[in-house]
């Protein structure tokens, strides 16, 4: 039986399960103010039960609750086996373009190299180590071992002492994120320490620092065992809020409690500067922070940590900050300052700088991206442009800094990289720093991604020769630069000399991902910018529409959207019959980079056009691109999703109900809010761990993430926020949707019963939801209305990030692949 057959028959025989409904209800109390007058709301919710009375704090456990995700389970599944043959293959396809035997770029410690490595056959990957180049592999954290008999495991990349004797990780076995710390000698005994703690956010060493010679910068005693170790802890709503020191040798129960959050909108982390003097414990809310410091050269035993602790820079607000030591130096990455809710970079040198100076002030066009990266010689700084959102990597020495004075560097003073085969402008592109990088080695290491082009690592690595700073890897022997440096080594003699680094560079190539199967020649990707005219009246709460927004670029009446596309060479056709897949994001900062990707290949090879929409809400254009789309601006993020699906099917790369969109968590809610307000205009809808009851959720200050997201949503008790909020929310605008289309798309949704961070109940009421309005229209129109299908899975051991295993991840990848072809006539 095919899979159109098997839809057909299920909707024939009217088999879909039907929650049941049950009289729920909320009253809110809303103050007056933006405009809006004091009043009493009351909020209606049928199905309110199907979350269970003590999520997330224990398992699932009510039969009721069970009785009805088993069977939208089996319902999907009686779906889901018709495309078991399509699905196979294309688990097939996903797993012969990877290199099922690989490794990770190395990163150099000390005398001892670390990468980790896959197995043909194997589900989990392996971390590794060698002493020397020649030397044999030692294997330190097998998670294909820690996973036997287990359906769900997450164990997170381990992390060494400096002496290379001790290793701590953390394990997940159920996907809830409540991680257990563990230590293990790496010593050849592989004895692991008694202690063990519960409920682990994160951990940092305390490792002994010794200096090698005055005036020179501390570094950690490498043949010492480690200290002890700072590690935060999540409460009874599963927020990490407080962060204990642990001494190694000594009781978990006795462990002093370093740093407390008693502000429900703010959690606690913590870590190491990167020159390993500091270790930092991290106060913050999605708005504001403030870093506290331990010197750990200055470690008092006569004292408690609390009262070591040193304020970096004091709390304010709607201030956000990253701090970082190295160099004998502070650096900041701050709003404070900044007029265009960008960032800057602030720096105070040890023993030289009474307080923090500018040391890169912001820029008109290029926003600060992620956080900096120190090395022992330099600083490196990630920037996207605000006009189009394409990524800038720049470099800079710390003599730099110092030359620097009172007077701000620009970012024409540092090394701007570019990579092969990559026009800046106009390249759709992701380029940033990675975690291969070090800063006791001095080595920075670039990645950049296109979607017809795989990984590859770059790497910049300076060696002092002869008491010069030399750039080694990134130019060629011809190049000005180098003559500079020469000219300067002649004259100057002065290892401080400031370079003349404003000629672009291009790196050195150390690894390509591997891709078999795949020949980029076949496909194109194409960068376009879709311009529309806001409806501001549509967007924004009253309030926020008499602000001039024209004054910022992001919020200006005529906005472009970057849509990057995808698709096989061979397969295009502009003239609107090709079916298109629309992906998006548009939260929490957050950018859809666009890299290469396994499953969009897929789609193409399939005769899909691939686009993500760089829509405002992420950061894909920077800051201010966040910041244009949240709170009473929140519903730009679905107006601009709505725009690139037009202006797609306007420029015939596709047509109007030839589309399909896909978004997880709040991506979910993203797909959910478009589904509500244009059905018209899609195909076929897959929402993952869809983030759905966004104003029930906000609504609910007990559970895990709603307090601190209120900086991000609002909160609804507030005035102006619950229309506004309930305006956009998928669930509260079910009611008539299928009056709004003739053809309303088909719906694979998901949900992981163990996920704390969008609870399973959301997908699940929503569904119940849609499953309901769709009997209602039925009734109505028993002739006219044409049912879509509507499928709903929970994985039952699994949390917001869905399998573990790799390759049962491309199981499910495979399964959305299996659902969409179908829905696109692509399979038969």
């Amino acid at each position: 039986m095919t899979a159109s057959s098997v839809k057909q028959q299920l909707l024939a025989e009217h088999s879909p399960p039907l929650a049941s409904e049950k009289s729920g209800s909320q009253t809110v109390e809303i103050p007056a103010g933006r405009g809006e007058p004091a009043k009493t709301v009351t909020l209606h919710d049928e199905y309110a039960w199907i979350r269970g009375k003590n999520w997330p704090s224990s398992r699932i456990d009510e039969p009721e609750i069970l009785e009805y995700l088993e069977a939208e389970n089996t319902y999907c599944k009686d779906f889901l086996a018709s495309l078991k043959d399509h699905q196979d293959k294309f688990f097939e396809t996903l797993k012969g373009r990877i290199k099922l035997a690989d490794t990770t770029i190395e990163v150099k410690k000390g005398d001892y190299v670390y990468y980790s490595r896959t197995y043909e056959e194997k589900q989990y990957s392996v971390d590794c180590r060698r002493q020397g180049p020649n030397a044999e592999e030692e294997i330190i954290l097998d998670r294909n071992a820690l996973a036997e008999g287990k359906k769900f495991s997450k164990v997170l990349g381990s992390v060494v002492s400096s002496n290379h004797k001790l290793m701590g990780y953390k394990s997940d076995y159920v996907g809830d994120e409540a991680y257990k710390l563990q230590f293990q000698k790496l010593d050849g005994s592989k004895e692991f320490l008694k202690e063990e703690m519960e409920n682990v956010g994160g951990f940092c060493f305390h490792e002994a620092l010794t200096v090698p010679k005055e005036n020179e910068e501390p570094v950690v005693d490498a043949a010492a065992d480690p200290v002890g170790v700072f590690y935060s802890v999540r409460n009874a709503q599963l927020r990490p809020t407080k962060i204990f020191y642990h001494k190694f040798g000594t009781p978990v129960s006795e462990d002093p409690l370093v740093f407390e959050s008693k502000n429900d909108m703010f959690t606690v982390s913590c870590y190491r500067s990167s020159d390993k003097r500091f270790a930092l414990m991290n106060y913050h809310s999605k708005t504001e922070v403030e870093v506290r410091a331990l010197d750990l050269m200055a470690f008092d035993s006569g004292k408690t940590l609390a009262e070591q602790l040193a304020v970096v820079r004091p709390l304010s607000d709607n201030i956000e900050y990253s701090a970082d030591h190295g160099g004998n130096a502070w650096f900041l990455k701050t709003k404070e300052g900044c007029s265009r809710e960008h960032f800057r970079i602030l720096i105070k040198r040890d023993g030289v700088d009474a307080d923090f100076r500018v040391l890169l002030d912001e820029h008109p066009e290029l926003c600060l991206n992620s956080s900096f990266l120190l090395t022992k010689n330099r600083f490196a700084l990630s920037f996207l442009s605000t006009k189009n959102g394409q990524p800038r990597l720049l470099e800079f020495t710390h003599s730099q800094a110092a030359d620097a004075g009172s007077k701000p560097l620009t970012v024409e003073d540092g090394v701007l990289l570019k990579f092969p085969g990559v026009d800046p402008e106009a390249t759709s592109h992701d380029a940033v720093f990675s975690g291969a990088s070090s800063y006791t080695e001095d080595r920075l290491v670039a990645a950049v991604d296109t979607p017809v082009r795989p990984t590859e690592w770059f790497l910049l690595q300076y060696h002092i020769f002869c008491g010069y700073i030399l750039l080694v890897g990134i130019l060629e022997p011809t190049d000005s630069i180098v003559c500079n440096l020469l000219v300067l080594l002649i004259e100057s003699r002065n290892v401080h000399s400031r370079y003349d680094f404003t000629t672009s560079s291009a790196p050195t190539l150390v690894k390509q991902k591997e891709v078999p199967n795949f020949n980029p020649e076949l496909y194109a990707t194409e960068r376009v910018y879709v311009q529309y005219q806001e409806d501001r009246v549509a967007a924004l709460h009253p309030s926020e529409e008499a602000v001039n927004g024209d004054a910022k670029p992001a919020e200006a009446a005529s906005v472009q959207i970057p849509v990057t596309l995808l698709y096989k060479k061979d397969a295009l056709q502009r003239d609107g019959s090709m079916p298109l897949l629309l992906n998006g994001y548009g939260s929490y900062g957050i950018a859809e980079e666009p890299i290469w990707s396994n499953l969009d290949t897929l789609y193409a090879d399939l005769g899909f056009v691939v686009a993500t929409a760089h829509i405002r809400g992420g950061g894909d254009l920077g800051e201010p691109w966040y910041q244009a789309a949240k709170f009473l601006k929140k519903k730009r993020t679905f107006l601009d999703f709505i725009a690139c699906a037009d202006y797609l099917a306007d420029k015939k790369w596709t047509s109007k109900g030839n589309i399909a969109i896909c978004g997880g968590s709040a991506g979910g809610m993203l797909v959910g809010a478009c589904l509500n307000m244009r059905p018209d205009l899609f195909r076929a809808v897959v929402a993952h761990v869809p983030f759905v009851t966004v104003l029930d959720t906000m609504l609910d200050g007990e559970l895990p993430l709603t307090p601190g997201e209120f900086k991000e949503w609002g909160n609804p008790r507030d005035s102006g926020f619950f229309d506004y909020m309930r305006s956009y929310c998928p669930y509260e605008n079910v009611a008539g949707v299928f009056e709004r289309s003739d053809n309303f798309p088909n719906i694979f949704a998901t949900a992981g019963l163990t996920d704390y961070r969008v609870g399973y109940y959301e997908a699940a009421k929503w569904i119940a939801r849609l499953r309901k309005e769709v009997a209602k229209t039925k009734s109505s129109k028993p002739k006219n209305f044409k049912e879509p299908l509507i499928v709903f899975e929970t994985n039952m051991a699994a949390g917001h990030a869905g399998a573990s295993g790799r390759f049962d991840r491309l199981k499910e990848k495979s399964r959305d692949v299996a659902f969409l072809a179908t829905e696109f006539g692509l399979l038969e």
